[in-house]
């Protein structure tokens, strides 16, 4: 989830054998923005609910499907809201004698899901890899003219385990990004 919800070190939580990395606390930020959207909309019913309530009562079917999007979206924002705020993402990493145990975890609230383990030989099977999921039209006009176009797709930065296809830590927008946290895991490791 690094794209929404990039992951940091979490230095509180980590031990010498053991380095912790969570998400950030951006997902405040984007709860609160969420939050204040809905009071937005919830002020923009009170001033429209005399018009909801003919469309719901005395509408036909597309006037009531309206209305009843308009609620749908009045109490998904809140719970958008919730879920940013309660929504946790945690890779831990843990060094034995002879090899590196990952474990990466999805939490919201309480209910933990998306729990995975995984076991390499070590640091060295740390990979940043760049996804592209589709060339945009910019991208392509780009490779034909020979230079850059800042709008071409660029794709997304990946740190990957090598043995393990598929498996993806991190990933986000900047190649500088996942390099730092490529960087501060291998420095957590090789440190006295």
């Amino acid at each position: 989830m690094g794209l929404v919800f990039p992951l940091e070190l979490d230095l509180r939580h980590s031990r010498p054998t053991t380095l912790v990395l969570t998400s950030t606390t951006k997902r405040f930020a984007v709860g609160g923005s969420f939050l204040f959207i809905g009071l937005v909309l919830a002020a923009m019913y009170l001033a429209a609910a005399p018009l909801f309530d003919i469309m719901w009562k005395q509408g036909e079917l597309f006037d009531k499907g309206l209305a009843a999007f308009f609620y749908f979206i009045l109490f998904a924002y809140p719970l958008v809201c919730f879920v940013c705020w309660f929504y946790k993402s945690s890779v831990t990493f843990e060094r034995t004698d002879s090899k590196l145990l990952i474990r990466t975890t999805q939490t919201l609230g309480p209910i933990r899901w998306g729990t995975a383990n995984y076991e390499c030989a070590g640091l060295e099977d740390l990979e940043v890899d760049n996804w592209k999921g589709a060339v945009n039209v910019a991208a392509v006009a780009a490779q034909n003219r020979g230079r850059q176009d800042r709008y071409a797709t660029r794709g997304h930065w990946l740190l990957k385990l090598k043995s393990k296809p598929g498996v993806v830590l991190e990933r986000r927008a900047k190649r500088e990004d996942i390099d730092w946290l490529k960087g501060q895991i291998e420095a957590f490791f090789r440190a006295p």
